[in-house]
């Protein structure tokens, strides 16, 4: 039995209102990359964008307490295409720290996705996807307890890309602050 594994009901909006088209999402069902778990918290946190700008929105879910490589907590985001019927599976992808070409490392309980935010960063008219990691340790090398930072990756033609990703945190050059234990920066954006 998996117990609080997480999933979004999306229903349809009409010009009346609420409609009676639905679909309900969850990791591994209906083509949805992932594996649901017990734990995982699929949909803690949910956003909308049209991060490949074909007019459509797409819905980001957070998976904040998602396990990775043995790792409790590490935390995913899936980010699911919308297209002229609706999201669809197609073309879904999963993101998280330590994916090929995303900066960072997830640590346990770093809590990825734990807030996350749509928004045209560079102008260029796609909505790029920011998510936190409230729970984040910076540094390793002296720690302070979940300091937070938050990871941002920018939406192109093809949806959401890991090239020229950015990581902030309090450490970052030009932000105000130091990392201190329970900061939790970006808890909420």
């Amino acid at each position: 039995v998996y117990m609080r594994q997480g999933r979004v009901s999306v229903i349809y909006g009409t010009a009346d209102g609420p409609g009676t088209k639905d679909d309900l999402w969850g990791q591994g069902l209906d083509g949805l990359a992932g594996l649901a778990e017990s734990g995982d918290g699929f949909g803690a946190t949910v956003e909308i964008g049209d991060f490949d700008g074909d007019g459509y929105e797409d819905l980001a879910v957070a998976a904040p307490t998602e396990a990775l490589s043995g790792l409790p907590r590490v935390g995913i985001v899936s980010l699911i295409p919308g297209s002229a019927s609706g999201l669809t599976a197609s073309g879904d992808t999963l993101w998280y720290q330590d994916k090929a070409n995303i900066a960072g490392v997830g640590q346990p309980n770093d809590r990825f996705g734990f807030a996350l935010r749509a928004v045209d960063a560079d102008g260029d008219g796609r909505d790029d996807l920011a998510m936190g990691a409230p729970q984040f340790t910076e540094p390793p090398a002296s720690p302070s307890p979940n300091s937070g930072e938050v990871a941002l990756i920018y939406g192109t033609a093809g949806g959401l890309s890991a090239s020229g990703d950015e990581l902030w945190s309090q450490a970052t050059s030009g932000v105000t602050g130091n990392p201190q234990s329970g900061d939790r920066f970006g808890g909420a954006l």
